[in-house]
């Protein structure tokens, strides 16, 4: 699945917040305040409240009953497809090359012929684009060939 840079929004926009919720609520990250996608959160933390919004998908429920007036019909149903979500290995059938070029060089960037608010820029994009692999499971340490396959 490809998004458009709209639908990657939406989809921080609505995402962080639930996390934030879920960290409040399970008290996950000690002293972690309410946080929504502006704020830089680590990914390790970000990583382990996630665990326990996938532990507990019902959580979903109660973060849109807490939360029905800050929420439309389409954020609404987005969490509610939140609760079909599937823990474990895929596997990549195909992919669309100019999709993961897009995340190489996210994850990448070329800092060198940048000026200073390009590199925020791309240093922010890196975070958020790592944030969001760390949160599918993926790590550093299992990029190896036999983890690839």
């Amino acid at each position: 699945m490809v998004l458009s840079e709209a639908d990657a929004e939406l989809f921080y926009e609505i995402f962080f917040p639930l996390l934030s919720y879920v960290n409040i609520k399970k008290k996950v990250i000690k002293g972690l305040k309410a946080f929504d996608r502006n704020d830089h959160i680590n990914d390790t933390d970000a990583h382990q409240i996630a665990q326990k919004l996938w532990d507990d998908p019902a959580i979903i429920d109660r973060y849109i009953s807490d939360n029905k007036d800050k929420l439309n019909e389409e954020k609404i149903e987005i969490l509610q497809g939140f609760k079909r979500a599937h823990r474990g290995m895929f596997f990549v059938e195909r992919i669309l090359i100019s999709g993961f070029e897009e995340f190489l060089q996210d994850i990448n960037p070329d800092l060198e012929h940048m000026d200073e608010y390009e590199r925020d820029e791309a240093e922010d994009q890196k975070k958020r684009m790592l944030t969001w692999a760390k949160s599918l499971g993926w790590k550093k340490n299992d990029a190896s060939n036999m983890s690839l396959l």
